[in-house]
């Protein structure tokens, strides 16, 4: 039976002895026999994770971000040669200058290093910009720019196209992974700054209303009210999502929230968490 393969190498998070953690996220995907990186954390911790957890790297046949934060693009360097020859998918705003400027605050920012750049332009052609829903192997959907079409979800926080904060980050390179299992869609997170519910409603608008088994991620509700709180469970419920898994950017109070709400099917997947899928 083929199956679909979830190994978690980066997250805020771990419990298990020879791996690390940092506020970051990477996942190695295996989907039958290919196999695919998403995100690549803030550090090259992935890739000592993935050696730990015997990842088999030497399949890595594909490279996608989903967007352009350097807890999610700076570990791109560490791929060196393993990268030769194969595709590495972005949306073009993944480049832009990103900065964090809170009220009262410093900004800081928080976009894609140099290295980072310096290594994807020396991939030349293998980087492929994604302007809209791709399908990177059969029904394993890169979503390309999520529309937003709801009026509780907003991109989670003070992000800026600029330091002094007079132009805001819409991030349309937000992207996520849609993967049709034969328990239904599967849907990967980033940080879902086009919101999660955006984010579902899109993937099931694209491929035909499939029922949602699972959603794994980060999903930026650090700052989010208790109204947009209040709405996010309860299109969640409405979807009927069997396995919800809240990681990284979710933030504590959202993440118990979720796991009270959806007692039993709420887990974190921490670093070294290993989720297994059967495909059609």
């Amino acid at each position: 039976m083929s199956v679909a393969r979830l190994t978690i190498l980066v997250e805020n998070s771990t419990h298990q002895p020879g791996l690390q953690a940092e506020h970051g996220w990477s996942v190695w995907i295996e989907w039958g026999d290919q196999a695919f990186l998403f995100d690549t954390g803030q550090s090259g911790m992935w890739l000592n994770n993935a050696r730990q957890l015997k990842v088999p790297l030497s399949r890595l046949g594909g490279v996608m971000l989903s967007h352009g934060h350097y807890d999610h693009t700076s570990g791109l360097a560490a791929l060196g040669a393993l990268a030769e020859e194969m595709p590495v998918y972005l949306h073009p705003d993944a480049f832009a200058p990103k900065y964090s400027v809170p009220a009262g605050a410093s900004p800081r920012y928080i976009g894609m290093p140099q290295a980072s750049r310096d290594w994807l332009q020396q991939q030349g052609a293998r980087v492929k910009t994604v302007h809209t829903a791709l399908e990177v192997a059969p029904g394993l959907w890169l979503s390309g720019p999520i529309p937003r079409q709801n009026t509780f979800e907003d991109v989670g926080g003070p992000f800026y196209l600029d330091a002094e904060g007079r132009c805001p980050d819409p991030l349309w390179d937000d992207m996520a992974l849609g993967m049709m299992t034969r328990e239904g869609l599967v849907v990967l997170l980033g940080c879902a700054h086009a919101g999660v519910v955006n984010t579902l409603a899109h993937f099931r608008s694209l491929l035909g209303s499939p029922p949602v088994y699972a959603v794994v991620g980060g999903m930026h509700l650090l700052q989010a009210s208790a109204e947009r709180l209040t709405a996010t469970m309860e299109a969640l419920e409405q979807y009927q999502v069997r396995r919800l898994g809240v990681g990284h950017c979710t933030g504590f109070v959202a993440a118990v929230a979720l796991s009270h709400r959806f007692s039993g099917r709420c887990f974190v997947p921490a670093a070294g968490t290993r989720l297994e899928f059967p495909l059609p």
